[in-house]
């Protein structure tokens, strides 16, 4: 899957939510494109993050203490994609919600940037059928 059918499947999950739970006033469908895109973007920077800074003493990138280390730095910048496209959303009026306490929020969009990140790194390794290497397709 590309990156922006990351962000469309981002937004589609933002806006899944935000019909299960209430969250929104008013919303229209340009503001799930935009917060999509905001995770998608950031997704794309947490991961690039990590490849700078932990990525070299993580040993291989498919192991599984490396695919470990990359759920914080995916869960934050899930956070603040979702956090910044929704506060963008509300200042072009494409969206009304409550937008104090941000921690929910946040916390939202660490879940939807996990949720997004993970399967992204399993269809992007090639395991062989004797499980003796593992690489990646990136």
């Amino acid at each position: 899957m590309q990156p922006p059918l990351y962000g469309l499947f981002g937004g589609a999950v933002a806006a899944l939510l935000h019909g299960l739970f209430g969250l929104v006033h008013w919303y229209s469908w340009e503001a799930y494109l935009l917060i999509g895109l905001f995770i998608s973007i950031a997704g794309w920077l947490g991961d690039l993050l990590w490849r700078t800074t932990v990525e070299t003493s993580s040993g291989h990138p498919a192991s599984s203490l490396a695919v470990l280390s990359r759920i914080p730095f995916w869960f934050l910048a899930g956070g603040i994609g979702y956090a910044l496209g929704m506060i963008l959303s509300k200042k072009l009026f494409l969206l009304g919600f409550y937008d104090k306490p941000m921690r929910p929020i946040f916390i939202l969009g660490g879940i939807i940037g996990v949720a997004i990140q993970i399967p992204r790194i399993f269809f992007s390794l090639k395991i062989t059928s004797n499980n003796a290497a593992i690489t990646r397709t990136e």
